[in-house]
Formats: C-alpha cells, structure tokens, sequence
C-alpha cells in the first residue's frame, strides 16, 4: 500500500482552532486568533500553540471608521488585566445606552410640550370623545347593542321625557302618560327607535350635536323592524305602534308619500285585528295601550284623508276610548282653567275632542276631492 505524502495539506477539523472544533463550528484558521473567536471575543488557541485574547476596544472600533482596517489587537491573557478590560467595554455600552436613553426621553419631553398646545388639546379631546359610543350604538341584534340600550339608560329616558313634553298628544294618543319613561328599555327595538326618531329633534340638552342625522337613521332602523314583522306575519300593537310614528315622522318632515304608503299598511295590518279588546292582552296596561292604538291609527287616517277599512270595521261598535283620553283630575289642572273644566259636561278631555274632529275634517277632505 502506498504510504501518503508527508507535503500533502492537513484536515480542516486539524486547522480548526481548539474552541471552534469542540463546538463543531466552521472556524477559518486564521492565526493566531481565527475570525469566529474574533467576532465573538473568545479565547482562541490551537492545539500546541499559547492562549490568545481576542480583545477589541470600543475606541478602537470608532477609530476604525476613520483610518483603514487593522487586524485587532492581540493580548495574552491574564487573569486581572483580562476582568478589567472587560469592565471597561461594559461600562463603555452601559453608558452609551444611558445616553440614547436620555435623547429619546427629551424627544417625547418635547412631544408632551407640543400636546399641551391649543391644538393639540384639541385634538386629544376629539380622540377621547370617539372612545364612548353614540345613541346609534343600541341598533342592532348583537347581545352588546342589547348592553348598550341598558348603559344609554339615562339619554334613553331624557329622550322619552321629551317625547311627553313635545310629541305625545301632539296629535297622537298612542301611549298613557304613566309609566311611560320608565317602560322604554322594555319594548319593542321597532317602537323604541321610533321613538328615539321623534324625539332627537326636541333633545337640545343632549352633548350630541347630529341629532337630524341619527334621527333619519333610528327612523330606518324602525323601519327596517316593521318589515322583518310584517314579512314573518308577527304583527302586534308595537308593530303598529312603530308604523304610527313613522309616519307621524314622515309626515313631519315633508315626506307625504311615504307616509300615505305606510299609513295605508297600516291601516291593512289594523284591520286583521279581530278584537283590539281580547283576553291577548293580560293586563289593564296593555288594554289600554291597544285603545291607544286604535285611535291613534283612526286620528292618522282621518288627517291624511285615507279610505280606512279600520273605521268602517268599527263603525257598527266603536272601540271606547282610553282612559288617559279623559277629562284629567282638577289636582293636576292650573288654577285658571280648573274651574271652565269643573262647569263641563261629560269626562272627555281635549285629545278626544280631536279625535271626535278629525271625523268631520276627514268628510271635508272628501268633499273637497269630489
């Protein structure tokens, strides 16, 4: 067998340096420090060779970028002089962070400064307000619109005490007086939102200044409600109770043909009621919200001048009036007028006056048509 040639080069793992074969590393043989241990500022040695620092200071990395590249320093390593050049690069990077440290908190000092403008205050304000949710938030079928109704609780109810001071009665007597408020979180979204429509106009106390605009959209929004019913045949007095005030609403706002149209379904959708009276309404509230009801859709129909199936279905057996139509008791009367009220006949108050009037304005109209 042919004996190998003594010239002919060694194996890599036998140029590698001491560190880099234990750890199975690619080392480049430079000596007498290889670049790995070099980079990583370990000792290198090769096997029969003395231990080797590979040490570079931070000066000497910053002068560097000046002057053309020189191979690092070569150091012996000794245990004291070792520990305290490494000390200093510690302290050297320590106090280099110190300092970028220091220049980033004098730039956010700087931006705190610019915030505590006009301007800027201004600006932070308008990021904080669109943290609370608007009224609009309670639309929706999701459980946190549901959350939402309850937290708006307070808006909701100064809404519906503008709603007894500016549209109940005004012509409609669609709801009783007593209880009404506090009754709100538990109807109907349909009826709730049209509600809320009819009374944003009136709300001038409320911090939101886009009252007209959430007005149209809780008007859809009741809409939209009264379609879902009326498509699953689910037709009940908060369905027509919302019908009434969106049209009540669009009527209001100029929109006549709008409210001709859904008057007209309403009227349809009253009609199919067999029994406004019937045992379907469990308790004396809810009797007296359907006579409410009743005649709230015969004073619309009369006002709008439309052919009313619902008023020839009861012309044979009226529907009585509600009770919160009545002559109101001389406690709650001022002063000046309780007495003309105490010299009338009969207990009808005002609203049933109207609804006695509106008969005789819907037979104008129709004379005035022929």
């Amino acid at each position: 067998m042919v004996s190998m040639s003594d010239d002919r080069p060694a194996k890599r793992i036998r140029r590698a340096c001491e560190r880099c074969r234990r750890k199975k590393s690619k080392c480049s043989g430079d000596q007498p420090v290889c670049s790995t241990c070099w980079r990583l500022e370990q000792q290198c040695h090769y096997n029969g060779q003395p231990l080797h620092l590979a040490y570079q200071s931070v000066s000497y990395i910053q002068s560097s970028n000046a002057g053309p590249y020189t191979q690092a320093p070569v150091r012996v390593a000794s245990g004291g002089q070792n520990l305290d050049d490494r000390m200093a690069t510690l302290e050297t990077t320590v106090h280099k962070i110190l300092d970028t440290l220091q220049s980033n908190g004098a730039i956010d000092l700087s931006a705190e400064c610019h915030q505590s403008s006009p301007v800027a205050h201004s600006m932070h304000d308008s990021i904080v307000e669109t943290r609370f949710p608007p009224l609009t938030a309670i639309i929706g079928t999701q459980p946190s619109s549901r959350q939402m109704r309850f937290m708006k609780r307070r808006q909701i109810e100064t809404l519906g005490r503008a709603y007894l001071t500016f549209r109940a009665d005004q012509p409609l007597p669609l709801f009783p007086r007593d209880g009404f408020v506090e009754s709100l979180l538990d109807r109907a979204d349909a009826t709730l939102f049209a509600i809320i429509a009819n009374s944003l106009r009136h709300a001038h106390d409320l911090e939101d200044a886009s009252h007209y605009r959430d007005s149209w959209i809780f008007r859809d929004a009741a809409h939209s409600k009264v379609m879902v019913d009326v498509g699953h045949g689910d037709v009940g007095t908060p369905t027509l109770q919302a019908l009434c005030l969106i049209v009540l609403f669009d009527f209001a706002n100029g929109q006549m043909k709008a409210a001709s149209s859904l008057m007209a379904l309403c009227s349809t959708l009253a009609s199919n009621v067999d029994d406004w009276t019937s045992a379907a309404a469990s308790s004396e509230f809810a009797i007296e919200e359907r006579k409410c009801c009743y005649w709230s859709i015969a004073l619309l129909q009369r006002l709008l001048g439309i052919t009313a199936p619902l008023a020839t279905a009861r012309e044979t057996r009226p529907l009585p009036y509600p009770s919160s139509c009545s002559m109101p008791i001389g406690a709650v009367l001022r002063p000046e007028v309780r007495q003309a009220y105490e010299q009338s006949k009969g207990d009808n108050g005002v609203m049933i006056f109207v609804i006695e009037m509106s008969a005789e304005w819907y037979m104008l109209q129709r004379w005035q048509a022929s």
